[in-house]
């Protein structure tokens, strides 16, 4: 679509978006999101990425 093209972040603390980053990762695994779509979205455990 090209509406968003800016990566998102995520803030993982105490592991929260862990679920959010397995289900990422299983949809690129099934073919139903592009890698470079999913790298787009980032995960850290840090604010100081």
């Amino acid at each position: 679509m090209g509406i968003h093209e800016k990566p998102s972040a995520f803030l993982n603390i105490a592991g929260y978006f862990y679920p959010l980053q397995d289900m990422v990762s299983g949809m690129v695994d099934a073919g139903f999101l592009r890698r470079d779509y999913a790298n787009m979205l980032l995960f850290s455990d840090s604010p100081e990425v």
